[in-house]
């Protein structure tokens, strides 16, 4: 056998098994949650306003796998308050906990230290679920600052 040479394979490599395919991605979660979070701030920035060059902000890092697709985890901001927030931190924070409440970040941030695995396609369908309900409320999206508290 040569070392660092490729070795050919006797038998094929067998296909998997799955029946529903790869299953749940990153990015599908990705897009479900950015949906949900568009809708639910009412395509403004919660910050300013604005209603162009609108981004998904996350709280904490999206790499805490247990809060990437909590909601309660981000926000829609435009490019300008979304650069403020990663730039001025402890505004920001002080700022957060003005909108979202002093319950919400407390259990925001419990859930951030938990290690659990996510079951990636129930929370899809709760995304989606959620999207809709967002939707039928009221199709022009709300406002999250009269429903803070």
């Amino acid at each position: 056998m040569k070392r660092g040479g490729f070795l050919k394979r006797r038998r094929p490599i067998r296909k998997s098994r799955r029946i529903f395919g790869r299953g749940v991605t990153n990015k599908q979660l990705d897009d479900a949650c950015r949906a949900l979070v568009f809708a639910r701030d009412g395509y403004r920035c919660l910050r300013c306003g604005a209603t162009s060059h609108l981004q998904w902000c996350h709280v904490y890092s999206r790499r805490f796998i247990s809060v990437r697709w909590n909601p309660d985890n981000s926000f829609t901001g435009c490019a300008g308050c979304h650069l403020w927030w990663h730039h001025r931190p402890i505004d920001s924070a002080a700022w957060w906990l003005s909108v979202r409440g002093e319950a919400r970040v407390t259990m925001l941030r419990h859930l951030m230290q938990d290690a659990r695995k996510v079951d990636r396609g129930l929370t899809l369908l709760w995304l989606q679920q959620e999207l809709k309900r967002y939707q039928r409320e009221s199709p022009e999206g709300s406002d999250l600052r009269a429903r803070s508290g």
